[in-house]
């Protein structure tokens, strides 16, 4: 168990390392072109062909050598940062080139995540893997937390180059240490009847298993729509804050938020079940009540509070979610199933992100415009953000409680 909690330790610094370069990086380009264009399209460079791939990434996943594979994708990932340096040590800067290789990186890093899901699967016992969900859970938060304050620092004292310099070396102590490492016999299987042709009835097959598991697939649909929550409160927080107060309150409130995901992480490390479907409906509803906060006089500490506590509740979630699908999937197929979990959750940042501005700036006023009452329980401040969060607390609730009512008569529940 140790050398597995080794392994999720490197892991999470070459995530780091990436992190950094990807936020210096992205920052750079700006400053460089000037283009708000190129600025937005980088997410998007880096979910899109998780969207698109991880499904078929998946098949492979399941059918080759993990180590391998993982030894793969941290090398290809580690050649794009690479190539990227080369061409910044030259002075020179191709935007839409590096975009590219950022996709491309994004390729081999869910390759590596995929096949670390199944790894873990193989060498850790059931009743161990919550604590380990946990774990990287934790590591996800801090560097959510430290990856942005230590890109700009970096950015601005060494410049852009050296923050590649740090990437490529996250990567190399992955190489190294899965190098060494020795993993179960399973682990090391190889099935070589992977064909294009097959493709399709080995994605069907994963289909039909999430569609048979019902618990699975509503857990699938809940942790859909939360991610779209989450995007959703990601992006109209910001105008919401920066109206009462200014740019170094929002990033004061983000650092905040990050502990409340810390303390999430370090809150499942401690707590002990086996009805991971049951407590991730119970957190969804109290999730939704959180942004029923929007009913109240919106001030900077309720924000901070409402904040904290919706990070903390939403890892609790993650770390449920994670835990049941290790628990739940037979391992056989879980590259597959991940990748295709992987690939939904992504669609659903993407459609959070993207519908935010149409749900606040268009839906919202014209529900207030239609429905003249609710301006008067609001208030006169961002009635139409406040009603959005209200809408996505009450989509929130109801569909836990829809989910659970569904839900009683699976025994995997």
């Amino acid at each position: 168990m140790l050398k597995i909690a080794i392994l999720i330790l490197v892991q999470l610094v070459s995530l780091f390392g990436t992190n950094v370069s990807d936020f210096a990086l992205n920052l750079y380009l700006y400053n460089q072109s000037k283009s708000l264009f190129y600025y937005s399209m980088f997410t998007i460079f880096i979910i899109l062909p998780e969207l698109a791939l991880s499904p078929v990434i998946g098949i492979f996943v399941d059918k080759y050598n993990k180590k391998i594979l993982m030894l793969l994708g941290h090398g290809g990932a580690g050649l794009c940062s690479v190539i990227i340096l080369v061409f910044l040590e030259n002075g020179h800067v191709y935007t839409i080139f590096f975009l590219l290789l950022i996709a491309l990186a994004s390729i081999f890093s869910s390759l590596i995540f995929l096949s670390l899901n199944i790894v873990i699967s193989k060498e850790i016992k059931k009743e161990s893997m919550n604590k380990f969900s946990s774990l990287i859970q934790f590591g996800f938060a801090l560097i959510f937390i430290v990856a942005p304050l230590a890109s700009a620092t970096l950015l601005d004292k060494l410049g852009v180059k050296y923050v590649f310099y740090l990437d490529i070396c996250t990567f190399m102590l992955a190489l190294i240490y899965i190098s060494f490492m020795k993993f179960n016999k399973s682990v090391y299987e190889n099935n070589t009847k992977i064909r294009l042709k097959n493709m399709k009835s080995d994605l069907t097959q994963a289909w039909k298993y999430l569609r048979k598991n019902n618990a699975l697939f509503l857990s699938l649909v809940l942790f859909a729509v939360i991610n779209f929550s989450m995007a959703l409160v990601s992006i109209l927080i910001t105008p919401l804050v920066l109206d009462i107060s200014n740019i170094q309150t929002l990033g004061r409130i983000m650092s905040i938020s990050g502990i409340g995901m810390l303390v999430g992480a370090v809150i499942m490390f401690a707590f002990k079940t086996k009805k991971y479907f049951f407590y991730m409906l119970i957190m969804t509803v109290l999730l939704g009540l959180i942004l029923f906060l929007a009913f109240l006089h919106v001030n900077v500490l309720l924000i901070t509070i409402g904040s904290f506590l919706f990070m903390l509740v939403s890892s609790v979630i993650n770390t449920l979610n994670y835990t049941f699908w290790q628990v739940e999937i037979d391992d056989d197929l879980k590259g597959r199933l991940f990748g295709l979990r992987n690939s939904i959750m992504a669609f659903s940042l993407i459609l959070g992100y993207s519908l935010s501005s149409f749900i606040s700036d268009v839906v919202m006023p014209s529900v207030l415009k239609y429905l003249p009452f609710l301006n008067e329980i609001l208030g006169t401040f961002k009635p139409a953000i406040k009603l959005s969060f209200i809408f996505d607390a009450c989509i929130l609730v109801g569909l836990a409680l829809i989910i659970a009512f569904k839900a009683r008569k699976y025994k995997n529940a």
